[in-house]
């Protein structure tokens, strides 16, 4: 079946088994309709309800100024329609906060986005989705970590900074897409890693700097496609002499050491395969950064699933379309879906809940239609009590109201995001200009810097004029690429220090959103094999100047 994108014009196609998927979600309903929009468009509406800025608010019950999600102009002057208000972690989870408070009756007579809207922006907000952190103030949606800063995405980590989507993982610094690994810098898909720095893609290496797709790697510098080798530099077996000497001069802690390096291995990448995407141990499945998944397709950065199509950022999942973060099992259209979810549409951050739909903020819930901020609750709807019989019957007619009003099946609009877009993750994937955005009728946030102070010079090449870290870290610069102020954080500069490391000359903001250039776009092309000439998915673009390779012709280069 070709459907027409009702916001591109573009076609696209829904599938037998995309049907059956339709069918089946909230069957006991009729299921939903099939989408109105294309996946890119779905995606870009999802995105736009996930903040990607760190910023620094005020927790509108206890007045605590605390790190946010949210920007601190949300809900005031100039942004009143957001109508948002947030709560800290403490107060938010406070027995004294109750969302039943906000309940009320559905009218038939108005749509639902209408109705829940008007109730869903008095229910207070968490601040930030981070909770069980020590010392961690400064990072958001993340949980059970010590000693962090400025991350995104953090899950029961030590000592890292600046960054997104780092698990179990220690001392790491200015990565994203990091898990089970310690000590490094630089970083772009990593796993079980030790000591490795300004490396894309490298899985059990160590001791190691400039690694492109590589493999069970033990102290290499500009390397591409290796798998278990020790003391290679640019693919080459030298002496470990040779090795040492060329790592000091490396990791100097001079900038323009560590700048003559980047050139050299972007040089060296010129000549070298790439794979038409990273698929791992898969089955039947189509995207990129997808490992030991089966039937998964059209997604990335994907472990762990099964039966899923166009879903980002999740792992342990089955049975889901059109999720963006976390995991859970029979979601449609949902954004920061569970943990543990199951059954949920069209929602957000639903913690440890099943069978929501409509719904946003919830801690361990189940039944609920409509409901925002609840806690432990069953039979809600608008946030109102109703005995098990009177939810089962009401939800059906309302669903019914929905197909009228054709609301039923599609994510909450963008209009209704609290979020400006441009300090969206969907500005991250789906790019829009201010007058783009403007003309849409979404709201756009003109950015001020968040640090204030007179800047104080430069940064300096190295470490040797700085006696004291302390004082250091109390001095303004500004940002060689955006002209934003920043500082520097003590823990931040000891790392530099302790491995060679010269210090940044940008913004943290403008360091991770150049990780995420690396990563590449989350959208297949065709291509064709460089080497035999098949026809092969990739997300790199048409102008990537790299030979890209089939599975087949790929392994034959690593093995």
């Amino acid at each position: 079946m070709e459907r027409v994108c009702a916001v591109s014009g573009q076609k696209f196609e829904i599938t037998d088994e995309d049907l059956r998927f339709y069918e089946k979600i909230a069957g006991e309903v009729g299921g939903v309709p099939v989408p109105s929009l294309c996946p890119n468009e779905r995606g870009r509406r999802r995105w736009a309800w996930r903040g990607k800025e760190l910023c620094m608010r005020d927790c509108d019950k206890c007045g605590e100024n605390v790190m946010s999600w949210f920007p601190p102009e949300l809900g005031r002057a100039g942004f009143e329609s957001a109508g948002l208000v947030t709560y800290c972690d403490e107060c938010f989870r406070a027995e004294e906060f109750d969302a039943l408070e906000y309940g009320r009756e559905f009218d038939f007579e108005r749509p639902f986005f209408e109705q829940f809207f008007e109730m869903a922006r008095q229910v207070p907000r968490h601040i930030s989705n981070s909770i069980n952190n020590v010392n961690s103030e400064y990072i958001i949606s993340s949980h059970r970590n010590k000693n962090c800063y400025f991350m995104d995405e953090l899950d029961y980590c030590w000592d890292c900074y600046f960054g997104y989507n780092i698990q179990h993982s220690k001392n790491i610094v200015e990565s994203i897409f990091v898990r089970d690994s310690e000590i490094g810098y630089d970083l772009a898909k990593a796993e079980n890693c030790y000591a490795v720095f300004c490396s894309h893609n490298v899985f059990h290496c160590s001791d190691s700097a400039f690694l492109m797709n590589c493999r069970g790697c033990k102290k290499c510098l500009f390397c591409a496609n290796l798998r278990q080798k020790e003391y290679h530099i640019l693919n080459r077996p030298v002496s470990k002499e040779e090795f040492e000497n060329v790592w000091k001069e490396i990791f100097c802690g001079r900038r323009s050491a560590l700048e003559d390096a980047r050139r050299r291995f972007a040089e060296f990448l010129k000549d070298q395969s790439f794979p038409a995407g990273i698929l791992i141990k898969t089955e039947e499945s189509s995207g990129n950064y997808l490992s030991n998944c089966k039937n998964v397709k059209d997604s990335y950065w994907v472990d762990n699933c099964k039966d899923c199509r166009y879903c980002t950022d999740i792992h342990f999942s089955r049975d889901c379309y059109d999720v963006n973060i976390y995991e859970g099992e029979m979601l449609y259209e949902c954004i920061h879906a569970g943990p543990k979810g199951y059954g949920q549409i069209c929602s957000q951050l639903a913690w440890f809940s099943s069978d929501v739909w409509y719904c946003l903020e919830l801690r361990s819930c189940r039944d609920l239609f409509g409901c925002a901020g609840l806690k432990n609750q069953q039979y809600c709807i608008l946030n109102r009590q109703y005995s098990k019989d009177e939810y089962f019957d009401l939800r059906a007619r309302i669903v019914e109201h929905m197909r009228e009003t054709g609301e039923w099946g599609e994510f909450f609009p963008i209009e209704y995001s609290p979020y400006p877009y441009n300090v969206t993750m969907a500005q991250r994937f789906h790019p829009l200009s201010r007058e783009e955005v403007v003309g849409r009728g979404w709201k756009w946030l003109d950015e001020e810097d968040a640090v204030v102070g007179e800047s104080r010079g430069e940064v300096p090449d190295d470490f040797g004029s700085i006696e004291d870290l302390d004082e250091f870290s109390q001095r303004v610069f500004v940002c060689a690429e955006s002209g934003k102020k920043f500082k520097f954080v003590k823990a931040e500069l000891k790392f530099y220090k302790q491995y060679g490391l010269p210090l940044p000359v940008v913004a943290p903001t403008v360091r991770i959103e150049g990780m995420w250039k690396k990563m590449g776009e989350r959208r297949l092309r065709e291509c064709v094999c460089s080497d035999c000439g098949e026809v092969v998915s990739t997300t790199f673009g048409e102008d990537f100047e790299g030979k890209i390779l089939c599975e087949k012709c790929y392994l034959k280069v690593v093995w």
